[in-house]
């Protein structure tokens, strides 16, 4: 799953299927999938909000983002592909961008062990039991 909005979903979704099938897709997550199982195994949905939205302010659009990411799950790597939720990134997202730094930094010190993938899954514990900046 992946939860997002915008003003024009007819022209978002051609967009996100540009880029899965062209590999172009800045979430590596995304791409990662698409390769495996390629851009065809992806679709898409819309879900009418004007129902749910009591206006169109965005702080109120983030709210209904967060719900529905929620309740599919979309902000757990495990069940989709959310980053980012209501403008906040999630929790495995800021793990890995501090995981990208740590290996800018000291890329002598600080590498991958073989075999590993920066977009491999990360263990539900792990995430549970980290804190961002330690």
């Amino acid at each position: 799953w992946y939860v997002g909005q915008t003003e024009n979903i007819y022209r978002r979704c051609i967009k996100h299927r540009n880029e899965l099938q062209n590999g172009l897709s800045a979430n590596g997550l995304l791409r990662r999938d698409a390769v495996v199982h390629g851009a065809g195994a992806f679709f898409f949905m819309a879900p009418r909000i004007d129902a749910i939205a009591r206006s169109d302010r965005s702080s109120e659009l983030n709210k209904i983002e967060v719900w529905f990411a929620v309740q599919l799950r979309a902000h757990d790597e495990r069940f989709g592909y959310n980053l980012e939720v209501g403008h906040h990134r999630t929790v495995g997202a800021k793990f890995r961008d501090r995981e990208r730094k740590l290996m800018r930094r000291n890329s002598e010190k600080y590498q991958l062990l073989p075999g590993i993938d920066v977009f491999d899954p990360i263990n539900s514990d792990l995430l549970a039991s980290w804190v961002p900046g330690n």
